[in-house]
């Protein structure tokens, strides 16, 4: 996954009179003032490389989402249908690092003597499920507003909210848990202990399993042929009692939407610092996967 560069620096100064810091890349919801969370956010160079869907096979062809959960699951004008079950499968194959930092004498130890109690180290368990009610709770939000997801990148700007911590009751939106995220004082449990490629790895597992852009679809059809008995002056009128049915066929036909990599293409990379508006949009073919008639 691209998002592994998020370990890679972006900058340090440790000379004159105010140093900068070690930064990395950010590519996960950061701490107010990250400079990583400006615009353009870090997390927008996600959208320079491609990653297909190649287990358990080579599900997807170049550029096309073939095998990927879509982040925007709300069905429009259907909004009261709530189809979120693909994204929950892909957020429940993830866990959250928290350490909390009562924790910090114990997290690296690997040695305990007879007078320690609790297992080995940490008395706790440190890797949690994602609580995906807390957890989309921030997407209905969003759909809600009007928004949508224009990139798959932006998973990195939602929480993900982990499930069965210490004090979990109170984290009952992504705002309460984001501000105990970051904290380094005050009660526990707060998680300063988690380091940063810790908490980027889930966003860096489900970057490539997800998209914004169905490029797959199946369509449901019933078309029919007809004949008009009406006189010559009224053939663009139709009265389904005079009208008559000479053929019907019933089926399904799944598209893909793709993109052909022999064709001669611009280097996106290079465009994306300048002023172009050329997208891929244009390089995009369609293609008849598969053709099934209903015959009952």
């Amino acid at each position: 996954s691209p998002g592994m560069f998020g370990s890679l620096p972006t900058g340090i100064d440790p000379t004159g009179s105010s140093p900068t810091p070690w930064r990395t890349l950010l590519f996960r919801p950061g701490p107010t003032g990250h400079l990583g969370a400006t615009n353009p956010p870090d997390h927008l160079l996600l959208d320079l490389f491609w990653m297909p869907v190649a287990e358990p096979y080579a599900i997807s062809e170049p550029f096309s989402t073939a095998g990927k959960i879509n982040l925007n699951y709300q069905i429009v004008p259907f909004t009261y249908i709530t189809r979120s079950t693909a994204l929950r499968a892909v957020l429940a194959s993830e866990k959250i690092a928290a350490i909390a930092l009562d924790q910090s004498p114990l997290y690296k130890v690997n040695n305990r003597t007879a007078t320690q109690s609790g297992g080995l180290g940490m008395t706790v368990n440190a890797r949690y499920p994602i609580d995906l009610d807390v957890t989309l709770a921030q997407f209905d939000s969003k759909f809600s507003s009007g928004e949508i997801f224009r990139s798959a990148s932006q998973i990195c700007e939602m929480y993900l909210v982990p499930k069965g911590v210490p004090d979990a009751a109170k984290y009952t939106s992504a705002a309460s848990f984001a501000s105990d995220w970051y904290s380094t004082s005050g009660s526990n449990p707060l998680y300063a202990m988690v380091g940063d490629n810790v908490r980027e790895r889930p966003y860096a597992n489900i970057y490539g399993r997800i998209t914004t852009k169905s490029n797959t679809f199946t369509v449901y059809y019933t078309v029919q042929s007809i004949k008009n008995t009406l006189p010559a002056n009224q053939q663009n009128q139709w009265i389904e009692t005079n009208g008559l049915v000479s053929g019907e066929y019933r089926g399904s036909t799944t598209l893909e939407r793709f993109v052909d990599p022999g064709q001669s293409l611009p280097d996106f990379a290079s465009l994306f610092s300048s002023s172009s508006t050329t997208t891929v949009e244009s390089y995009y073919k369609w293609r008849v996967v598969e053709n099934n008639q209903f015959v009952p």
